[in-house]
C-alpha cells in the first residue's frame, strides 16, 4: 500500500511540473501573439493610418455602397489601381507615381532607350516650313514601308501637317494607336503617295553630334537612358577623330532620366572624384564617383535652360564644380531629389522620392537650379540660336588664347 501511495505522489509531482511548464509555454505564446497583434495587425495602429482597422472599415463601407448603390457597372481592377494612385496623391509629391503592370513595362522600355515608333528623324524646312524626313532607320517600319529620306510629310493619319513642327509630328505618331499612314510628297512623283506602317519598339537616338565651324564639336543630349552613354561615346570619339578642338554640349530641354546613365556619360569627361552625393531620409549619404581616366582637355561650353532638369542638372553641376566648362543659357529647373521605383507583387510599381542629391561641392539645387555663367535668353522671335552663338563666341576666344 505504501509503495502504491509513493508511486501516486511521484506521478502527481511529475504532472504538476509538466503542467507548470506547459502553463509557462502557453503564457509565452499568448504574450508573443499579443505582441504580434499589437505591432503587426491594424488594431494597434492610429485610426488615421490608411492600413488601420478604422480606415479599412471606412473603405469597406464605401466599397459596399458603390457596389450596391452606384448606377453603373464598375471595373474593380481600375478601382484598385486608382485607390493606390490616391495613396500616392496623398504624398503631395509631384514626382511620385503609381504604374500598372502594363504602364511599368512601357516605362522600362523607355529607360532602356526603346520607343514605339516608325523609325524616322524629322526636321522642319527653314524656307517652306514643311516637315522633311532627314533620316530613315535601317530595318525600321518606315524603311520597310518604302519611306525615303527627303520625303516631305503632308499628312499623318489624315491630319494636315501644314505649319506643324517636327515635335508636333513626333508626338502625334507616338500617341497614335494602330497603324500610321503618311501622306508624302516625293520629288519626281506627280501625285502625293500614301504609305502605311505599324509602329514597333525601336532604339531611339538621344545623342546627336556634328562638327561646327572652327573645329568646334557639338553634341546634344536629349535624355539620359540606357543608350545615352554609348551614343555619347560614339559621337565624342567621332568628333575627336575629325579634329575637334573645342566642344559644346547641349542639355537644353533635357528633363533628365536615369542617374546611372548620367554618371556613366559624365565619367567620360570628368576628372577623378565624386559626381554626385545622395542622402536618404535618415541622413545616410553615399556618392557616385568618376575614375577620371579620360578627363576632357579642350575648351567646353554647356548650354542649359529652364527645362534642363534632374540628371541633366547633376551633369551640369559636376562639370561646373570641377571648373571644366562655361555654362551658357538660363537658370535650370531645380530638381534636386531622386526617385526609386519599387515593383509590387503583381508587376505594378511605385515610384517614390527617396533621396536628395548634392553637387560635388555639396550644393543643394532643389528649388534653386543652376545659374549660368553667361545668362542668355532665347526668345521665340529670335532669328538665330543666340545661346549657341554665345557658346561659339566663348570657345573661339578660348581657342585664340590657347594659340597665342
Amino acid at each position: 500500500m505504501n509503495k502504491l501511495r509513493e508511486k501516486i505522489e511521484r506521478s502527481l509531482e511529475e504532472y504538476s511540473a509538466a503542467s507548470f511548464i506547459a502553463g509557462v509555454l502557453c503564457a509565452v505564446l499568448i504574450a508573443a501573439a499579443a505582441l504580434l497583434l499589437y505591432f503587426e495587425l491594424p488594431v494597434s495602429r492610429s485610426p488615421s493610418r490608411p492600413d488601420s482597422l478604422a480606415a479599412m472599415k471606412k473603405i469597406s463601407e464605401a466599397e459596399w455602397l458603390i457596389r450596391h448603390k452606384y448606377l453603373e457597372e464598375m471595373d474593380e481592377s481600375v478601382q484598385t489601381d486608382d485607390m493606390i494612385r490616391g495613396l500616392v496623391a496623398g504624398l503631395d509629391d509631384k514626382y511620385a507615381a503609381y504604374y500598372t503592370k502594363e504602364e511599368y513595362e512601357e516605362i522600362k522600355k523607355e529607360h532602356a532607350g526603346m520607343i514605339k515608333g516608325i523609325g524616322v528623324q524629322l526636321a522642319q524646312d527653314a524656307e517652306t516650313g514643311e516637315l522633311l524626313i532627314v533620316y530613315v532607320m535601317e530595318d525600321s517600319p518606315a524603311e520597310k514601308a518604302g519611306v525615303l529620306e527627303k520625303d516631305r510629310i503632308l499628312e499623318i493619319n489624315g491630319q494636315d501637317m501644314t505649319g506643324k513642327s517636327s515635335l508636333d509630328a513626333s508626338d502625334l505618331i507616338r500617341a497614335a494607336e494602330g497603324p500610321i499612314t503618311l501622306k508624302l510628297y516625293r520629288e519626281g512623283e506627280e501625285d502625293p503617295i500614301e504609305l502605311t506602317m505599324e509602329k514597333e519598339d525601336i532604339k531611339g537616338n538621344v545623342v546627336f553630334g556634328t562638327m561646327l565651324e572652327g573645329d568646334i564639336g557639338y553634341i546634344a543630349i536629349t535624355s539620359f537612358n540606357g543608350l545615352t552613354s554609348e551614343q555619347f561615346a560614339e559621337n565624342y570619339d567621332k568628333l575627336q577623330e575629325e579634329g575637334m578642338q573645342a566642344l559644346v554640349i547641349d542639355l537644353r530641354d533635357n528633363l533628365g532620366g536615369l542617374v546611372s546613365a548620367c554618371c556613366d556619360t559624365a565619367s567620360q569627361i570628368l576628372p577623378e572624384g565624386p559626381i554626385v552625393f545622395e542622402q536618404d531620409r535618415l541622413g545616410k549619404e553615399r556618392h557616385q564617383d568618376c575614375a577620371g581616366e579620360t578627363p576632357i582637355d579642350i575648351p567646353l561650353v554647356l548650354l542649359v535652360n529652364r527645362y534642363t532638369a534632374s540628371a541633366s542638372e547633376i551633369f551640369t553641376g559636376a562639370v561646373r564644380d570641377y571648373g571644366l566648362a562655361t555654362i551658357v543659357g538660363t537658370r535650370t529647373y531645380g530638381k534636386g531629389v531622386e526617385q526609386n521605383t519599387y515593383v509590387l507583387s503583381d508587376g505594378s510599381a511605385l515610384k517614390l522620392t527617396t533621396t536628395v542629391y548634392y553637387t560635388p561641392n555639396h550644393e543643394d539645387l532643389n528649388g534653386v537650379g543652376i545659374v549660368p555663367d553667361e545668362m542668355v535668353v532665347l526668345t521665340e522671335d529670335s532669328e538665330t540660336d543666340v545661346q549657341l552663338d554665345k557658346a561659339m563666341e566663348i570657345l573661339q576666344e578660348q581657342l585664340e588664347e590657347r594659340a597665342a
